[in-house]
């Protein structure tokens, strides 16, 4: 063909110019370099593309494209990094000129080579094999034959084996093709026709190198029509040990294949150029956890000494049954210990995740930090979600934390915790989650509440609203005969419960930003992105340490926000600045917020200097309460200003209806 001539001439003179640059004189190399640059390899591949259709039944010709197309452009990012580093005016000019004429645009081409098998290399010298070939490994041979069926369109398999010493590569269609009738138990899947095809190469070890003795090259059945489905047969899915361990890598970091071959992807060009598939990362994670069957505990041992090596202040307590059997784990650090002494008041415990390969469930030990951040305590996977379990865990807890107990432990509705929780911090504050109130509420009494229009919102509104335990507790009561509901099985329930989530019973008690146990929920999700179900205890382990050192980055990012910048001002109040000085950032933004739906609201005096009432006059996002008026109290003697809502005892920062006040009074 005509076109191939001029193929074969391009890539003549584009090598012999590759040479003059690595071993000529610097005239030849100047003068190689714009040759180089000018060459008419791209405009021969791209007239390449537009072969006649005739051409495009032979499989050579697809690969044809192929390697003009990459070893052009990969041989002008080289070219342009070398006249880059050592550029002349001669060479300037005439890059110059082949950016005018459109030849040399390596910006919009920054990648790396988009092939990984086979190169192009061996697809420019590939020949048939024929007997008498000889290479220096059993790898090297098998490879060739391998290219050689990539580009003919059929796979090759390993057929006989003489000790060793003689090695038969077969067509994938040899041998007669087996029943394809598939029993009951027998699993369903598609196959290759077998044809009896006779295709087959003898390779031979004859001293130190091996040696094709026979070769048979003819089939008795069609080929495949392009590479770019020979790619698919087995013998071709390959994938180096590089690939490997780059996948390995992502997926300890918990990269989901599907994103994992995007990233093999981006890499290779294009997806025809990858030649493995999504199966091939999933049947590599098997394997390794094949590996560690059995041995799980001895990781998790020695992964545990290295953390108490690496990691002063590391610590873990394990429950073990009679015969040594692992039923509960529990592992905190010298930083979770630390903030459990700054910030231990309050805890949110939650095992609401799911479980890891021994069906152990997940707890976390929650807390808040002076930012306003979820942090973490302590972590734990335990036997079951007995009272027992529980109870060793807290037990387990408060001897790593030096006895400390907190004010206030804020869990969901079980009763096991309840008993553990009762039995081991006997003086805490047991608050129950909002939301497991509410979720509970809609399960047992959805129907009976759906033919009582308005009785779901009036049992929220009392529940989120009331600001003392006489207005709750009158208001509940109305409830009931309104509703004629006062023989209802979990109304009565909660009532006998109230104490435990009505916030009015827990006025006085500080519990900074937290209702529901959404912290520890949230953690629990975020948590989801390092672990999945059924993860080994090391892993556990593994994905613990990559968490935490996210989050103490997240720390030392709001020190840096707090401690070395100075935040824009909302307004010219000079509480603001003081609020600015004393607060860090994330405090103070929300300072900031309360600050802002201050100015919603009107003040009346009821009482000089005493009682002051304040009307919602505009409406707001986020309101904390539905109602329109809160009153205020005033003592000058003792400078004590309190508001019905109960902010300041509860969050520690000043609510809006206060702060009104505030700003009136222009208190500095």
């Amino acid at each position: 063909m005509e076109t191939a001539s001029k193929v074969e001439v391009a890539i003549k003179k584009f090598r012999d110019n590759q040479k003059l640059i690595a071993g000529g004189s610097h005239e030849k190399k100047e003068t190689a370099k714009i040759r180089m640059v000018n060459s008419p390899i791209k405009f021969v591949a791209k007239e390449t593309v537009n072969i006649t259709t005739d051409e495009k039944n032979d499989p050579m010709a697809e690969f044809d494209q192929f390697v003009l197309f990459k070893e052009s452009e990969k041989a002008k990012e080289v070219l342009n990094a070398e006249i880059r580093r050592n550029i002349s005016p001669i060479v300037s000019d005439g890059l110059d000129k082949s950016n005018e004429e459109g030849i040399v645009n390596n910006d919009n081409n920054k990648r790396g080579p988009e092939y990984f098998f086979p190169t192009p290399e061996e697809i420019s010298n590939l020949q048939s094999p024929e007997e008498g070939m000889t290479f220096p490994t059993l790898d090297a041979a098998v490879r060739y034959v391998n290219v050689y069926a990539h580009v003919k369109g059929f796979a090759v398999i390993k057929g006989r084996n003489y000790k060793q010493r003689r090695i038969t590569l077969v067509c994938n269609k040899n041998r007669h093709t087996t029943s394809r009738l598939v029993g009951p138990r027998q699993r369903r899947r598609s196959c290759i026709g077998r044809t009896n095809c006779q295709m087959n190469v003898s390779v031979k070890l004859v001293d130190t190198q091996w040696k094709i003795d026979s070769c048979e090259l003819q089939h008795n059945h069609d080929m495949a029509p392009s590479p770019s489905l020979t790619k698919f047969f087995l013998s071709h899915r390959n994938m180096s040990s590089h690939d490997k361990m780059l996948s390995q890598l992502l997926q300890e970091i918990r990269v989901k294949p599907t994103k994992i071959m995007q990233v093999f992807r981006r890499m290779a060009g294009t997806s025809g150029n990858v030649n493995f598939g999504k199966r091939k990362l999933d049947n590599l994670k098997q394997g390794e956890r094949k590996n560690k069957k059995n041995s799980d505990i001895q990781y998790t041992m020695k992964y545990i000494e290295r953390l108490q090596l690496t990691k002063p202040g590391f610590c873990y307590k394990m429950d073990v049954d009679s015969e040594g059997s692992v039923r509960s784990l529990f592992w905190t650090d010298a930083r979770s210990r630390l903030d459990y002494k700054l910030y231990g008041e309050i805890i949110c415990f939650d095992t609401t995740y799911s479980t890891n390969k021994y069906n152990m469930p997940f707890a976390s030990i929650i807390g808040i930090n002076g930012h306003g951040r979820t942090i973490v305590y302590g972590w734990a996977l335990l036997k079951d979600q007995t009272a027992e379990t529980f109870g060793w865990l807290f037990e387990s807890f408060l001897e790593v934390m030096e006895q400390k107990k907190p004010t206030l432990i804020l869990t969901d509705q079980d009763q096991a915790m309840r008993n553990a929780i009762l039995a081991i911090f006997p003086d805490a504050w047991h608050r129950f989650c909002l939301w497991h109130i509410q979720k509970c509420l809609k399960e047992n009494c959805s129907t009976y509440m759906a033919e009582k229009e308005g009785m779901e919102d009036c049992i929220i509104s009392l529940i989120m609203e009331s600001l003392t335990t006489t207005e709750f507790e009158t208001g509940w009561n109305e409830m009931l005969v309104t509703y004629s509901c006062a023989d209802h099985d979990h109304l009565k329930r909660m009532w006998k419960d109230r104490k435990m989530f009505v916030h009015a019973y827990f006025r006085d008690i500080f519990c900074p930003f937290t209702r529901t146990t959404c912290r520890s929920e949230s953690f629990n999700s975020n948590f989801k992105d390092y672990i999945l179900r059924k993860d080994t205890i090391e892993n556990f382990l593994k994905q613990y340490e990559l968490f935490q050192e996210n989050v103490l980055e997240i720390e030392n990012d709001d020190r840096f926000q707090s401690t070395q910048k100075e935040p824009v001002m909302w307004c010219r109040q000079p509480i603001e600045r003081h609020a600015a000085g004393v607060y860090t950032r994330g405090i103070y933004l929300q300072f900031v917020t309360k600050l802002m739906n201050s100015t919603a609201f009107g003040v009346t005096e009821v009482v000089k200097d005493q009682v002051y009432e304040l009307r919602k006059l505009f409406y707001y996002e986020k309101a904390e309460y539905r109602r329109n008026l809160f009153t205020i109290f005033v003592d000058c003697e003792e400078m004590i200003v309190e508001c019905e809502c109960g902010k300041f005892q509860k969050d520690g920062i000043l609510c809006c209806h206060v702060l009104r006040i505030f700003t009136q009074w222009d208190v500095v």
